[in-house]
Parts: C-alpha cells; structure tokens; sequence
C-alpha cells in the first residue's frame, strides 16, 4: 500500500479581506457616532482595539492547510459534505496542528471560500485567491474540496 501523500497550501492574510473589514469597523464607528455620539464612538474604538489585541495572542492565524490523501495519486475521491471526509489538518504559525472536518455552512463562491470547521463564529476560514501566491493553488484548493474544475 503506497504511502499517504499530502496536498499543502501555504496561506497568506487576504489584503481585500483586510480591506473590507477595516471598512466594516469604520462604518461601525461612524454609525456609533453618529447614534451615541464622538466619546461612545471612540471608546468603542478602544474597547475593540484592546480586545483585538487580547484575542490576537490567543487565536493563532492559519499559516498552511494539508489535505492528506489515500494514495498518492492526488485528490481523494471523498468530497466536502460527505459522510466519510478526508483527512483535512490546519497548521498554525506556531507549528501546533489541528485535524479538522468541514462542517456544514461551508460557502463556496467563485472568489470567496468560507470552510467552517466548528460551531463556534471563529471557528472557520475565509479563503480568497489573493491568499495564495499563486492563482492557480486556489483553483487546486476547490477542486480538491469540491471536484469541479470549473470552479475557481
């Protein structure tokens, strides 16, 4: 029996992903100001600001997702919202390792993957093609979660 080989994509922070939630928090801010006024808005600021910063040592960002295969002819031929799903493990930037199932409430788009993995809001990856280095990885990416080569 042949060796399980792996399909790895290396990840990066998404730059228009950061852009839309730096629009999102400014127009909650300017909502908040405009509603409680410029001293609510500022200390809302704050309050997310300091709890961004105490959530950020706790929550490390994914760096890598493997997909370990059956065999080591590539995609395995469990697919996304099956019963039996493949060996899926996210690797953190400080080298702890999670195996995880895809849950459902997974999204797919052509430009936006949103791969839930638990119950929990933080607990899901928002996966866009500017988060790798390359197009064509992302392409690989759907086609190994979903088998349709169409997409991406």
């Amino acid at each position: 029996m042949p060796a399980a080989a792996a399909l790895d994509w290396q990840l990066r922070r998404s730059r228009l992903q950061n852009r839309l939630d730096a629009l999102a928090l400014l127009i909650l801010l300017i909502t908040c100001g405009a509603v409680f006024g410029a001293w609510a808005a500022m200390a809302l600021a704050v309050v997310i600001l300091l709890t961004g910063g105490c959530l950020r040592r706790f929550v490390r960002p994914v760096v890598r997702l493997r997909l370990n295969t059956p065999s080591g002819t590539g995609v395995p031929l469990l697919r996304l919202h099956t019963q039996d799903l493949a060996d899926w493990q996210l690797i953190r930037e400080d080298g702890s390792c999670t195996t995880v199932r895809w849950r459902v409430g997974s999204v797919r788009r052509s430009q936006v993957l949103l791969l839930r993995y638990g119950i929990w809001p933080w607990q899901g990856l928002i996966i866009r093609p500017d988060c790798f280095a390359n197009p064509q990885d992302y392409r690989t990416l759907v086609r190994a979660l979903y088998g349709n080569p169409a997409l991406g």
